[in-house]
């Protein structure tokens, strides 16, 4: 791998598992170019897995998260992340070593700034993961995916229109209330 050292820190060789952190992908998804940067992969060469894994502190107890994980779309993170990891796998030079490895479920860790040495650690459904991704509906509300997001960012780069929503630009402007 290309700068794979850069990035890794061993862990237990003799489990066959290393971790690599603030891992950093530029890639490409639907024709938009963009940039993440993973907090930490847990790469199992035994069981041929790789493991996203991204660390929260919370300001409040750890078992509140699922109010700010909805707030702040980290259903959102984790889909991009793990389409972004998708990406980095099948690159050229990552290919041959990666071949037939699965990309498990993204995995928060959390952690208290208020209550600290209560860190729980909550894993990405599929339901959850395809809400990021496609979006979806979570106790009556609408929440809209990561590939949503993307055809707007490309609606507003196509049209060079960032002042109005493609919503707004497309009923003239007028809105019905």
């Amino acid at each position: 791998l290309n700068n794979f050292t850069e990035y890794t820190e061993l862990m237990d060789k003799s489990f066959g598992k290393e971790i690599v952190s603030q891992l950093e992908i530029m890639w490409e998804y639907k024709g938009v170019a963009l940039k993440s940067k993973l907090d930490f992969i847990v790469i199992d060469f035994q069981n041929k897995t790789i493991q996203p894994i991204d660390v929260k502190t919370i300001g409040d107890s750890t078992s509140s998260f699922v109010y700010s994980f909805w707030k702040r779309r980290y259903d959102f993170q984790a889909a991009c992340y793990t389409k972004a990891l998708e990406y980095w796998v099948q690159l050229e030079e990552n290919l041959k070593q990666f071949k037939g490895f699965k990309i498990l479920p993204f995995k928060f860790v959390v952690e208290s700034s208020k209550y600290q040495g209560s860190p729980l650690i909550f894993h990405l459904s599929e339901e959850t993961f395809n809400i990021g991704l496609q979006g979806g509906n979570v106790e009556g509300r609408h929440y809209e995916g990561f590939e949503q997001a993307l055809e707007r960012l490309k609606w507003h780069l196509d049209s060079n229109i960032w002042d109005y929503t493609r919503e707004q630009w497309e009923v003239n402007k007028t809105i019905l209330i």
